[in-house]
């Protein structure tokens, strides 16, 4: 009986370190057909804003990004906000601008694209969400996550 096992413990032991080789064989034969530009970085979903992304992902992304990580002050207004609608969404949202800008940390979400050509992203300030809507550089509207 111990003979068997023995046997068989040899015989598994063998399989496995066949099986070893042939996969690490396998890794680096596809790490040298696959370009490194095909190997992506996969960035976390985020319970309330969802895919996060790259803020190099888009123009749109890369000018929130920027926004987001600015002070607050009337240049940031007239830089950062469609000129129609400056004087609501600072009324609106002057609270959230004041205590969320400049952000530390800045998470952006998969942009959507819509019929108008505006793009919505949502974005993580901290512990803070808000949902954008960017359209020719600039935020056109702005929405609260409750």
């Amino acid at each position: 009986m111990g003979k068997r096992i023995l046997a068989f413990a040899s015989v598994l032991l063998m399989a496995l370190s066949g099986f070893c080789v042939f996969a690490s064989d396998s890794v680096e034969s596809i790490r040298t057909v696959l370009p490194e530009s095909a190997v992506s970085r996969v960035l976390p979903v985020d319970s309330v804003i969802g895919q996060v992304v790259d803020f190099t992902e888009s123009p749109e992304h890369e000018i929130l990004y920027q926004a987001l990580k600015s002070e607050y002050s009337v240049l940031w207004v007239e830089t950062y906000i469609e000129e129609s609608m400056r004087s609501i969404l600072v009324r609106l949202f002057d609270f959230w601008f004041s205590e969320n800008l400049s952000a530390k940390t800045v998470l952006l979400s998969t942009g959507h694209r819509n019929a108008d050509g505006s793009v919505g992203i949502n974005a993580r300030c901290g512990k803070s969400c808000m949902s954008f809507v960017l359209k020719d550089a600039k935020i056109i509207a702005m929405r609260a996550f409750e």
